[in-house]
């Protein structure tokens, strides 16, 4: 189990993973200049499997969904915590669909996280997920088509403006977010799709 990384030059956080344990609390190493370090990284048991599929209204698979997961608990015992509380921050997993629309996050620490998955042509889905030791669960998400906003951004004296940013964003609990951003045309006119 002895690993040896060299040439850092820079301090910050390491952490050990295997696809089929809970990943091992992170810890900071401090390095400099011809340092050596001894760290002891202990991996937390069984890890679990998510899978799942994302299809739309239609049945159809939707490749290239973002899928997240997150959790905003920052205890030592929650998801890739470090060893010293007051240094967590809020866990996240990312992976995309493939063209069956399928995706799939192994060693994943038994916990609650919260699943988002977000497509640009789609309304984003979230959901809660409960994960237990060694479990294996799948989860079918059916995204639908979403609202739409258009509009036309114009200067004071009426003249349309192009290349202006118009945006939107929410932010969901366990630190995840989904938005939606386009520009202006020439015609200073905007359309913003997949709005939940």
């Amino acid at each position: 189990g002895a690993f040896s990384i060299h040439g850092i030059l820079v301090d910050g956080w390491l952490l050990a993973r295997h696809p089929s344990e809970a990943p091992s609390a992170r810890q900071w190493c401090e390095v400099s200049e011809g340092s050596q370090r001894d760290v002891v990284l202990q991996l937390r048991g069984p890890g679990a499997t998510l899978e799942g599929i994302v299809i739309d209204e239609a049945g159809a698979p939707v490749p290239q969904s973002r899928v997240s997961m997150g959790t905003s608990k920052k205890y030592t015992s929650g998801p890739h915590a470090s060893d010293d509380a007051s240094m967590n921050q809020p866990a996240s997993r990312r992976a995309l669909t493939d063209e069956q629309g399928r995706f799939k996050f192994v060693g994943v620490t038994p916990f609650e996280w919260t699943l988002l998955v977000d497509h640009r042509a789609f309304a984003p889905q979230d959901q809660l997920v409960s994960l237990s030791p060694s479990a294996k669960e799948v989860v079918r998400v059916t995204l639908a088509a979403g609202g739409v906003v258009h509009g036309v951004i114009t200067e004071t004296s009426g003249l349309p403006v192009e290349g202006v940013s118009v945006f939107t964003w929410r932010d969901l609990r366990a630190g995840l977010r989904y938005g939606r951003s386009v520009r202006t045309d020439a015609l200073g006119a905007y359309e913003l799709i997949g709005l939940p």
